[in-house]
């Protein structure tokens, strides 16, 4: 029942939209005040589960009419792990776009198939992803971290021409960065009792 719906605003849950979601990480409810939509995002490394409840979830999630999701970030332990981290993609790297059929600019009853590469050429754009994480103990059976640094940084370049007029045409670029980084502590301070505080950074820039 749980579905992407890009008509019903993102993930749908037994056919509630996705504004009728909650999302929650760490327990923390990072659902969008206006939107209804996560506010909040989690690099995949930084990820140890990945809860959906579609019903019969309990009375703290009460402001979900859709379902919850929930995401539990990775701990450290008592035992050093590390691990570097590299992701490159590349308009290169990909064939040529299937046509597209439309119906014809010139006479509104014939349907023709159409490549909007040949005709206007392909975009050129990389992405990269590089960074590191490492988990560990502070102190033995007590006090553990786990941290992560991805920044991601996103070029596309694209062969513009103007029908109007020739004075603007050229290649245009555009460009984002996120730096994306996690930050969590988990104490057991006593033989019943764990505490955890976690820091997630997702800022982003165009």
């Amino acid at each position: 029942g749980v579905n992407m719906e890009t008509g019903l605003g993102g993930t749908s849950v037994d056919g509630a939209s996705g504004a009728e979601n909650m999302f929650y990480i760490d327990g923390m409810d990072t659902t969008g005040l206006y939107t209804g939509q996560s506010s909040q995002s989690a690099s995949f490394e930084m990820v140890e589960e990945v809860q959906v409840k579609a019903s019969g979830y309990q009375a703290e999630y009460g402001g979900s009419m859709g379902g919850v999701i929930s995401v539990v970030t990775r701990s450290g332990g008592n035992a050093f792990h590390g691990e570097l981290i590299g992701y490159y993609g590349s308009s290169w790297m990909q064939g040529k776009e299937r046509d597209t059929l439309r119906i014809s600019p010139d006479n509104d009853r014939i349907a023709e198939y159409v490549n909007y590469q040949d005709m206007y050429g392909k975009d050129k754009w990389d992405r990269i992803e590089a960074g590191f994480n490492l988990g560990g103990y502070i102190l033995k059976d007590r006090l553990w971290f786990f941290g992560t640094v991805l920044p991601e940084f996103f070029t596309r370049k694209r062969e513009v021409n103007f029908l109007i007029s020739d004075e603007f045409d050229g290649e245009y670029k555009y460009k984002t960065k996120a730096y994306n980084y996690q930050m969590k502590l988990t104490a057991q301070p006593l033989k019943d009792l764990r505490l955890t505080a976690s820091f997630i950074n997702n800022w982003n820039n165009e």
